[in-house]
């Protein structure tokens, strides 16, 4: 009776106790070793880590690196990203029971062994976009058993058969030259008849560097044809401010500066002293024999100081 007593007494506290472990195994310990130009997974990452990210190394997922991983039993999401993988050897991940996402994209992967994803049956995203992969074995994901998107984006895939995934929601296979056969006719037929979204080629940015291009393009050419036309629309605005003299005041200003020979004849009779003074005055902006222009701002009393 006593220690029914006692049970009942501590009963609260061993459940306080019980929720605080298990949220204690649900904190999220993240660790960010990207660009370090690592070859081999370290071994001295805290054992509690959830969230690893190894991308843009030079790790080759070696038969070390998966002796490594086993340490690391309880890591939920896991990113190799960027780095030299070309194999996917037989139980590379099979000690990571509480796997949920898998990031294996720009790698040169060409191979994947048959039992390379046995042990991820929590496994929910496996990319392996933009890899080498030439065909995969349907069988490969049976052991998946949790999957709902496959990312098989940009690989040199000709022909898929429909994998064995019946949590599948979301498959991503555009990039890869397929070849119109009844393989792919029968996985075309698969994508009807199933609820899983054939994702498609996502827009992302490259429209918008697309339009910064073209419109930096159209804005430099314009620049360039102001510069290069300016000079001529300034002279052409010049010479608007000028205009060409009518014919009225063209015979007005002839009359009213005698400037030929018809004008001589039309002057009355004058002595020789006075025609003498009035062809100076017709030639008098006339270059002199010396070769010189008389300038007419100079100042004759300093020429009569020199004479």
């Amino acid at each position: 009776m006593k220690i029914a007593s006692i049970l009942t007494a501590f009963w609260p506290f061993s459940m306080l106790l019980l929720s605080d472990k298990s949220r204690t195994s649900k904190t999220e310990v993240k660790c960010n070793f990207t660009e370090k130009n690592y070859s081999l997974i370290p071994a001295d990452i805290n054992d509690n880590v959830t969230i690893l990210d190894l991308s843009y190394n030079q790790i080759t997922l070696n038969m070390t690196d998966t002796q490594v991983l086993r340490m690391y039993f309880l890591l939920t999401e896991l990113y190799l990203t960027k780095n030299s993988i070309t194999t996917l050897h037989s139980n590379s991940f099979s000690n990571l029971s509480n796997l949920e996402i898998l990031n294996i994209c720009r790698n040169s992967i060409n191979v994947i062994q048959q039992d390379a994803f046995v042990g991820l049956n929590k496994l929910q995203q496996l990319h392996l976009c933009q890899n080498k992969i030439l065909q995969l074995d349907p069988d490969l994901f049976v052991p998946l058993n949790n999957l709902k998107l496959l990312n098989l984006q940009g690989n040199l895939l000709y022909y898929f058969e429909e994998p064995q995934l019946f949590h599948l929601e979301i498959i991503v296979l555009h990039g890869n030259p397929w070849n119109c056969s009844c393989s792919l006719f029968n996985l075309q037929k698969w994508l009807n008849t199933s609820n899983v979204t054939l994702e498609h080629a996502p827009l992302g940015k490259s429209w918008a560097f697309l339009v910064g291009v073209v419109v930096t393009v159209l804005l430099t050419s314009l620049l360039i044809f102001i510069a290069i036309k300016c000079p001529i629309w300034y002279n052409l605005l010049l010479s608007y401010n000028h205009h060409r003299l009518e014919e009225r005041e063209a015979e007005a200003y002839e009359d009213s500066f005698p400037g030929n020979a018809s004008a001589l004849s039309q002057i009355p009779d004058t002595n020789p002293e006075d025609t003498t003074v009035i062809f100076e005055k017709l030639h008098s902006f006339v270059i002199d024999d010396d070769g010189f222009i008389e300038d007419k701002y100079i100042d004759t009393h300093e020429l009569c100081e020199e004479n």
